[in-house]
């Protein structure tokens, strides 16, 4: 075992107790490098890395912001609810780590902080504190709740040796202790460790601590951390005489041996040894060796020193009070080794437990002890008496249902009393009162005893919660119905109905009532206070509606009856039933349609809901069935027999209208058809009823004779007379007719005629018509003029005379029927043409066309060319010449152009000879296919690279330029290509054809670069920057959130060197590159405070350590951005402040400015009442501790003084001169000297209110 890398000392004194804290150091240093805030103690958990993620194992691997309840910085006197050990490590300082809950559901919470090893530092050591609490299911160890600590290098991940360690939870635990709180829940208190760094300088040394719940999520685990810089030492004092020292070694350990300096003689093996003052040793060794795989053994070293020390106490003399009011005690102390410090107990009733001189103003006669402590621990103590005389005592709290008059019962053995506030009260000036239960109030005694103490005392007289009854509304019923009551009554009531008779139940809420004439039904409600409600309600009989529907009744069928129905109550609906030919059930008289028996309902409902119901049956008597017989007719003015049927034995007939009848009152009578007309029929039987039938009778029509229109034709035509309006016809005369009896004859005409038709129709009705036969003018031909054309020449011919055109022989015109066709001129022709008339007569005429000859053209023979280049065309056969089209030819007006090419070209040569006769002919001048040079697609490679070109569309080849090609006449020569290069390639094909094409070949840069970051404040992140590249590798990895991404963030401590490996993937390049980032340290704030007490009515701020500085709250200071301002806060006040320094970098702290309230403070009153009440009547200065000067006046607005007083118990009542000054504004004056203020002035201005 070797102790020499690690000096750590105790200085012992005797009577004290050993408390440890966290050093870090270089062995045998006396100064260490503490990491920032590595202890907590900045009040913060700055400079920590903290995660989460779930268990188990432990995967909290998840960076986050400290959460609530799971990253906890503790403070404070509290203990653990089941360790019951300190929740901040005791002699650690003021702050600890808590990580985790009691809260479950498999979370896991891990708290992480990287050392950095000094380079100069060989030996490097650090303590550690920590506590554990876990609940013990039972489960398999890989799913237990579980505490874990491990220190690695933060470059390699290589752990350090002897520090990992899991603690999972079991009964066996060594340490662990269980908790008398909860079912299975084990604890281990703080415990130290170290870590020993030697070895690791200029290194990241990375120390997690974490904790997990249970893995199935049901039991929970947590644990406390505590790191505190400096080395140990604890002072005590040899007080009195005191002739032993109690030695404690650091808890939690599993094995101590305590040895003398030179390691040959054992003290003890407990965590604490008794050394007598006699023979004690300058110096002791205690080895300590942890549970077996939870650490190394260690050694720390113990100093001991000796000093003595008298320490004397006394107190003031014992004192009486008045109740709830209170006397100064004071207490003084001195000692060999100031300074001194005072501690009151019992605590009861005192404004402060640490002072010298606090207010006391305890409930009852109170001893009060005071205990002086010195630097060194030693103590005296003293005590003091004060007696509290007896005050008013209202009584016991109270409560009644509401109305109540209940009567108060005080107590008090003073000279009046007065009760207060006298709302609904009686006897207020006596100690039993009377008061009726409105609302819940407080009412308050006061009371004045011969010795002058006022005293209060409150009672609470609570208005219990009533009961309410509510028997519903009022109700009523049919005779012999019930209705159900709707009772109510509030929440958690008891209740019962009366009178019981007609109720289906008295107990329940909705029983059913029978109706009644009159008598009420009562609902009583009461609840568990006492308290009781009625209500009543009524259930009433309504008329009954006895209706009558009327006597049963026979009809004839098919005739309306109507029904009806009386009621004896006023009716709101009606209901008739069945629906049966009734054109509505809801009405009171319908009509009903007889056409069969039927047994009518009706249901009848009151305005007040009650029913009733009659019948009425309607029977139907034999129906007639009339018959007026078939319809017929006659030719106009003919008659017919009419054929009735239907009365029956002793039935009667009766037609109408009786206009043409022989006799309309019998069976047959005979009409006379002059119009069209329908007789009606109407039989009656024995029982009176009737039917109705009727018959049409039709006036034949006669039939329409048409022979047609007059018409006029052409001299020997044949016509076709066309007859109609009959089925049987006959022309006159005859003469010229094929056949007169048919409707269509034909007829020759030779001259003018008359044909008169008669026609008849199927009834035998007849008519006649006639027609008349003219004749027409003939038309004059004219075929035009003969004439001479170029053979093969269209012209038009030129005829006229005519309506209707018809040219011969039809098949050499291009339309025989136009006046105008269009003929071509082949030889010598003769045309005939026809014309017509609009009256259809016709005459002919001819004409005659001669041709002439025509040159013969030739354009030469088509031809091939490549694209773009001329070709001279050979044309001949005319006088004159014509080209077309005439673009890209050198002149179209000569027999042999020049032809420049763009794609295949067709040209028409037009001759024209002396007669102006003309010929045309077509040359094509075509192209071969255009070459298409292809040289490959542009592309981008490595430098250096050696690629094919690919070269297509041609025969021959040639690349431009030739720079490191393979070959230049190849189609797919290679190429090395250093730099951006474009080549050309020029093709020829099979017919001799050029084309050219061009590839770009570009190479791919390399621009590998980094952005140095800009410095930032310490705490804060910063993102670093790398470009170029497809693939980055960024160091050290700890830092940062992601190390293979272009612009990481991180989270440097202290200026730290990143580097970075871009990778270039394509070309396989690559570049290593470093950026610094600058940590600016966080200003070093220190806010101090000079509070407010009596003789100051402002306090003041102080700060330093930044350049621009912020005070929060700003309310009530003079300037909240200065280093130095006056504050004037209501009360005790926690100020932040937030300062800037001129780096840019903030950070915050805070100082609390103490007011003194109260009796510590002097207190001028801003306004007073004196009206007599006994409240707030006169007014008076407080002034605390004792007075040796005062003097306080007070004048009104005209500077008169109206009151004036030397000793400070008196007060202005209001008057002046002997009268009640008046309402208004006044100023003050005063002056004193006390104990506790020292010399005051002030003045200002107060009210007078009534």
């Amino acid at each position: 075992m070797r102790f020499a890398w690690l000096l750590k000392e105790y200085v012992v004194v005797l009577g004290a107790f050993i408390v440890f804290s966290v050093v870090a150091g270089k062995a045998g240093a006396q100064t260490v490098y503490c990491p920032p805030n590595l202890d907590f103690e900045l009040g913060n958990l700055s400079n920590w890395q903290f995660f989460v993620g779930n268990c188990c194992p432990i995967s909290a691997n998840t960076a986050t912001a400290p959460l609530n309840n799971r990253h906890v910085l503790t403070s404070g006197t509290n203990t653990d609810p089941y360790g019951g050990f300190p929740i901040v490590s005791p002699g650690g300082g003021s702050y600890s780590l808590k990580l985790g809950n009691t809260n479950v559901n498999s979370q896991s919470e891990k708290a992480r902080y990287y050392i950095h090893v000094p380079n100069t530092s060989g030996d490097y050591i650090f303590l550690y504190r920590y506590a554990v609490v876990f609940e013990n299911p039972g489960h398999q160890p890989s799913q237990q709740p579980r505490f874990e600590v491990n220190a690695y290098d933060s470059a390699t991940g290589a752990p350090v040796p002897c520090n990992q360690f899991t603690y999972i939870s079991s009964a066996s635990l060594p340490g662990f202790q269980l908790s008398n709180v909860g079912r299975n829940v084990y604890f281990k208190p703080w415990t130290t460790a170290t870590i020993n760094l030697t070895g690791y300088a200029g290194k990241t040394v990375a120390l997690d601590f974490a904790s997990g719940d249970c893995a199935l999520g049901a039991h929970f685990g947590y644990g406390y951390v505590d790191m505190d810089c400096g080395l140990f030492q604890v002072r005590g004092v040899y007080c009195n005489g005191d002739t032993s020292l109690t030695l404690n070694a650091p808890p939690g350990f599993q094995y101590y041996q305590w040895m003398d300096s030179t390691f040959t003689q054992t003290i003890g093996t407990t965590q604490s040894v008794v050394i007598s003052k006699n023979g004690a040793h300058p110096k002791y060794a205690i080895i300590v060796t942890p549970y077996s795989g939870f650490g190394c053994p260690d050694t720390f070293f113990t100093t001991y020193v000796e000093d003595t020390a008298q320490v004397t106490a006394t107190a003031v003399s014992d004192t009486t009070i008045c109740k709830n009011k209170f006397a100064i005690l004071s207490a003084t102390g001195s000692s060999t080794n100031p300074p001194v410090t005072f501690s009151w107990y019992p605590t009861t009733g005192l404004t402060c437990t640490t002072c010298n001189n606090p207010f006391a103003s305890p409930p009852d006669t109170t001893i009060y002890h005071v205990i002086v402590t010195d630097a060194y621990g030693c103590k005296d103590t003293a005590d003091v008496d004060v007696n509290v005389l007896p005050g008013a005592v209202a009584g016991a709290d109270t409560a009644g249902c509401p109305g109540d008059s209940l009567q108060l019962s005080g107590k008090a053995t003073g000279v009046s009393y007065q009760w207060y506030p006298t709302t609904d009260m009686t006897g207020a000036n006596t100690l039993t009162p009377k008061v009726k239960l409105t609302v819940n109030r407080t009412y308050y005694l006061v009371m004045i005893n011969s010795a002058g103490c006022r005293d209060t005392d409150a009672i609470n007289v609570q208005v219990l919660p009533g009961v309410t009854a509510n028997a519903g509304a009022n109700q009523s019923a049919c005779p012999g119905d019930s209705v159900t009551l709707n009772g109510s009554v509030s929440s958690g009531a008891t209740y019962v109905w009366t009178p019981g008779t007609g109720l289906s139940s008295t107990t329940i809420l909705n029983p059913r009532a029978i109706t009644n004439s009159g008598s009420p039904y009562v609902l009583t409600a009461s609840n568990s206070y006492g308290c009781k409600e009625e209500d009543s309600v009524y259930a009433y009989e309504f008329t009954d509606p006895d209706i009558s529907a009327g006597n049963d009744t026979n009809v004839c069928p098919f005739t309306y009856v109507r029904l009806g129905v009386s009621s004896h109550a006023s009716v709101a609906s009606y209901l008739w039933s069945p629906a049966y030919k009734l054109p509505s059930r809801t009405i009171q008289n319908p009509y009903v349609w007889a056409d069969t028996e039927v047994v009518y309902k009706v249901i009848v409902q009151s305005t007040d809901g009650c029913l009733d119901s009659d019948e009425i049956k309607v029977s139907v008597y034999p129906k007639p069935i009339a018959d007026a017989g078939p319809d017929t007719g006659a030719c106009m003015g003919q008659t017919v027999q009419l054929y009735g049927n239907g009365a029956g034995a002793g039935g009667f007939y009766f037609w109408y209208p009786q206009t043409g009848l022989s006799n309309p009152a019998i069976q047959n009578p005979v009409a006379t058809v002059t119009t069209n007309k329908t007789y009606a029929l109407v039989v009656s039987n024995t029982y009176s009823c009737k039917d109705t039938d009727d018959v049409a009778l039709a006036v034949y029509p006669d039939p329409v004779a048409d022979a047609g229109p007059d018409t006029s034709i052409c001299m020997w035509q044949e016509i076709q007379l066309k007859g109609k309006g009959g089925t049987l016809y006959r022309w006159q005369p005859a003469t010229g007719l094929d056949n007169p009896y048919t409707d269509t004859p034909k007829v020759f005409v030779t001259g003018p005629v008359a044909y008169q038709l008669k026609v008849y129709n199927q009834y035998g009705c007849s008519s006649t018509d006639s027609i008349y036969l003219s004749l027409n003018p003939d038309p004059v031909a004219n075929a035009g003029p003969d004439t001479a054309v170029c053979t093969g020449t269209w012209m038009n011919l030129n005829g006229s005379g005519g309506g209707i055109y018809h040219w011969f022989p039809d098949s050499t015109v291009s339309n025989p029927y136009a006046p105008n066709p269009v003929v071509y001129a082949g030889t010598n022709s003769v045309y005939s043409l026809a014309v017509f008339n609009s009256l259809g007569c016709s005459d002919t005429d001819q004409v005659m066309v001669n041709i002439k000859p025509l040159p013969v053209a030739d354009a030469g023979p088509d031809t091939i060319a490549c694209p773009g280049t001329e070709v001279k065309l050979k044309g001949k056969g005319g006088g004159t010449y014509v080209w077309s089209p005439a673009a890209g030819l050198s002149d179209p007006s000569v027999a042999n152009p020049v032809l420049s090419l763009n794609g295949r070209s067709v040209l028409v040569l037009k001759v024209i000879s002396n007669d102006n006769c003309s010929d045309l002919d077509t040359v094509v001048v075509d192209t071969y296919p255009a070459p298409d040079a292809f040289a490959g697609n542009d592309t981008t490679v490595c430098p250096g690279a050696t690629i094919t070109l690919h070269g297509s569309g041609g025969k021959d080849y040639a690349w431009f330029p030739a720079y490191k090609l393979s070959s230049r006449t190849a189609s797919e020569p290679s190429a090395t290509i250093d730099f951006n290069i474009r080549y050309e390639l020029v093709i020829v094909d099979s017919f001799g054809c050029k084309d050219t094409a061009y590839v770009a070949i570009d190479t791919i840069p390399v621009q590998f670069s980094v952005d140095q970051p800009e410095s930032v404040c310490t705490g804060q992140e910063v993102t670093l920057n790398a470009h170029g590249g497809d693939k980055y590798t960024w160091w050290p990895q700890e830092l940062l959130d992601n190390s293979h991404v272009a612009d990481p963030v991180a989270r440097p401590l202290v200026n730290t060197v990143f580097g970075v490996r871009i990778e270039e993937l394509l070309c396989g390049r690559f570049d290593t590159m470093f950026v610094n980032t600058v940590i600016k340290r966080l200003p070093s704030l220190v806010a101090e405070a000079v509070d407010m007490d009596c003789a100051r009515d402002y306090g003041e701020l102080m700060a330093s350590g930044a350049s621009v500085y912020k005070w929060s709250p700003p309310d009530g200071l003079d300037d909240p951005a200065s280093a130095h301002t006056k504050a004037r806060p209501d009360k005790t006040t926690e100020y932040i402040l937030t300062g800037t320094d001129s780096a840019g970098c903030t950070d915050t702290t805070s100082v609390i400015l103490e007011v003194l309230q109260g009796d510590g403070r002097l207190y001028i009153p801003d306004a007073f009442t004196p009206n007599g009440d006994g409240i707030n009547d006169c007014y008076r200065v407080h002034v605390p501790g004792d007075v040796t000067e005062f003097e306080f006046s007070i004048y009104n607005r005209w500077g008169e003084r109206v009151f004036h007083a030397t000793e400070r118990e008196h007060c202005w009542d209001g008057n002046y001169k002997g009268i009640p000054a008046e309402l208004s504004t006044y100023f003050y004056y005063y002056k004193a000297r006390s104990s506790v203020c020292g010399y005051v002035f002030r003045k200002g201005d107060m009210h007078l209110i009534r």
